[in-house]
């Protein structure tokens, strides 16, 4: 279970409707990198990781939460044989290795780019399970472009941190409320999701999503650090298929003075659909 699956129930997104109104007009722009492989999903996963890598190199006091894959790895050697596990973890080490080569020299390599591949397969079994991992992965050299084509048209200006940069965080009591879940980035007083689509638009969908990951930020805190999570005053998404970073003030969406009860509200319905279970 997770956020996403809180914010699908009925009731929860009539809660959002009321509460939390998403502003209107379209967001100009066109693709600039457009898909060229198959894979959308794990091309979506795999630039993450990719973009996580930059954004540390880019600002090197940035912190870090563990990899998704580096918890995958933890969750087979538990869980799988020798054999299986140990074919992960060389997949995770090439992975380390080849980032921690670019942090020292800035250098885009193939290694990098199909360890971020690697990675977000990785993924697939932490968030998918054992049989959606066990579905081979080839990487195609269109995979490799379609990565390249990405990151070279981030305007890396638009996120260089000042004062903290925190890099898929957690939210601690926020997180473990909802059964599960982590922003992609928290840059000073911003909190950006990555979207790598076609569609150049912030669904009510898509919306609800990062209004709920400002809410579990209030909740819990961000990251280990526990940032206070209402020192964030934009939230918002960046378009990597169009290099474009759309953000909202988050004063022109949340009531700071409704804004306690609604949290209660939610909290309680989070408790009784994710954690009624402990109790029993």
């Amino acid at each position: 279970m997770s956020l996403t699956d809180f914010l699908k129930d009925k009731d929860v997104k009539a809660i959002f409707a009321d509460e939390f109104q998403k502003p209107r007009g379209k967001i100009a722009g066109e693709i600039k990198a457009p898909l060229l492989t198959n894979k959308p999903p794990m091309i979506g996963t795999a630039f993450d990781y990719l973009m996580r890598f930059h954004l540390k190199y880019h600002n090197p006091d940035a912190i870090t939460d563990r990899w998704v894959a580096e918890g995958a790895c933890a969750r087979m050697e538990e869980r799988e044989s020798v054999e299986y596990y140990a074919k992960a973890k060389n997949d995770l080490d090439f992975a380390t290795n080849a980032y921690n080569q670019f942090l020292n020299d800035g250098i885009l390599t193939d290694d990098l780019l199909k360890s971020s591949l690697m990675l977000a397969h990785l993924d697939m079994y932490y968030r998918a399970g054992r049989d959606v991992y066990d579905i081979p992965m080839q990487i195609e050299p269109e995979d490799i472009q379609d990565l390249k084509n990405l990151i070279s048209i981030v305007d890396f200006d638009l996120f260089k941190a000042k004062k903290h940069c925190l890099l898929n965080p957690i939210f601690n009591e926020g997180s473990y409320l909802v059964g599960g879940a982590d922003a992609d980035l928290v840059i000073d007083n911003m909190m950006i999701d990555i979207k790598t689509t076609k569609n150049l638009s912030v669904t009510r969908d898509i919306f609800n999503q990062i209004v709920g990951y400002y809410l579990l930020g209030v909740i819990g805190g961000i990251g280990e650090e526990k940032i206070d999570g209402s020192t964030i005053d934009k939230i918002g998404v960046y378009f990597s298929r169009h290099g474009i970073l759309h953000l909202y003030d988050v004063n022109e969406i949340i009531d700071s003075e409704t804004l306690p009860v609604t949290i209660s509200i939610l909290e309680s319905m989070a408790e009784d659909m994710f954690h009624d279970d402990e109790y029993m």
